[in-house]
């Protein structure tokens, strides 16, 4: 492959990079290859090379004769190993190799900056190796896993299978644009807002190719603590030792387990409250299936140093029907 330098010779002062680009095609995965690039030096002088750097997976980067003569080419050698662990199907790398200015009489001369590029042939693969999944307790709905494909067997014609939680769940194959994805439907989960792991594979019978990417499946719940930001005040009749303020509110559950009716009296839900370090007194009261009223109190100086920080809170740790909720609220006090 022969490529020219452009000419800095017509400048006033002769500085800077020489910038040129190699595309060398589709490649194999997986394969080392060798490429002889032939640069071309139109100037009257010879450019002299110190040092080849390479960010292009090249095992060897070398110039034959050290140096690029004037008015001809010269022959640079690559070495280079291709990955089956690409992402995108293409490949940007880059081989500079830094003039010796001081043997010219062009000291500002810097470098000549080969720009490789090439497309990866035989390619099967997620975007990633494992992904997080958040199911929300009251829609689980369809999830895309993007991957990227370069057989030559149509992208349809591959073969999709599931493991682990996602078992049960429907699979189909999407020739999406830029990428290609897997549609999940995980509407027929079994226990489906349990957190757990599964696989995706992607198979090709004719190379024998697979990819293969794992999901963690996170439960988000519905759960809500209103108001966003708690008023504490002072309650009424504390006049005896330290200064008591209260605040008050809702939990909400978007959904509700029909299976479980212990907590037809509160039963069913514990709650902690903190702020920061120190645990503070919570009250509760079930008005209807998954919305209770609760009041908080806390002391004084518990919330009056609290609140100097930037973004005080107050940290909620529910449990209900067997599954853990961590939240965070704000607040401010007022005294009177």
């Amino acid at each position: 492959m022969q490529l020219r330098l452009d000419s800095k010779e017509r400048f006033i002062e002769s500085s800077g990079n020489y910038q040129v680009t190699a595309e060398l095609g589709t490649l194999p995965v997986n394969k080392e290859l060798e490429f002889l690039l032939q640069l071309y030096n139109p100037e009257s002088f010879d450019l002299p090379i110190q040092e080849i750097t390479a960010t292009c997976g090249c095992t060897t980067a070398r110039l034959i004769g050290g140096k690029l003569p004037a008015k001809r080419y010269g022959d640079l050698v690559l070495k280079l190993k291709t990955t089956s662990l690409n992402r995108t199907g293409e490949f940007t790398g880059s081989v500079r190799l830094l003039i010796d200015s001081k043997k010219t009489n062009h000291p500002n001369l810097d470098a000549i900056n080969v720009s490789i590029h090439y497309r990866m042939g035989g390619l099967l693969n997620f975007m990633s190796d494992l992904q997080v999944i958040e199911l929300n307790e009251r829609k689980k709905g369809k999830v895309e896993i993007p991957f990227v494909s370069t057989l030559q067997t149509p992208t349809g014609d591959l073969e999709v299978s599931l493991e682990g939680v996602l078992a049960k769940a429907n699979a189909t194959i999407v020739v999406g644009n830029p990428l290609p994805h897997v549609l999940l439907d995980l509407e027929n989960l079994v226990d489906g807002n349990r957190p757990g792991s599964g696989s995706v594979l992607l198979r090709d019978q004719e190379s024998g190719k697979i990819a293969k990417t794992t999901l963690l499946m996170k439960s988000v719940s519905d759960v809500r603590v209103s108001p966003d930001t708690l008023h504490f005040t002072r309650i009424a009749g504390a006049k005896k030792g330290p200064l008591w303020f209260g605040a008050s509110g809702l939990i909400r559950f978007g959904s509700i387990d029909r299976e479980n009716q212990s907590d037809a009296r509160g039963a069913a839900l514990l709650v902690e409250a903190s702020i920061g370090a120190k645990p503070i007194e919570v009250t509760l009261k079930r008005l209807s299936d998954g919305i209770y009223r609760f009041t908080v109190f806390a002391e004084d100086d518990l919330i009056a140093s609290a609140s100097v920080e930037d973004e005080p809170v107050v940290c909620w740790r529910l449990m209900r029907g067997g599954r853990q909720h961590l939240l965070e609220a704000g607040f401010v006090f007022e005294k009177k």
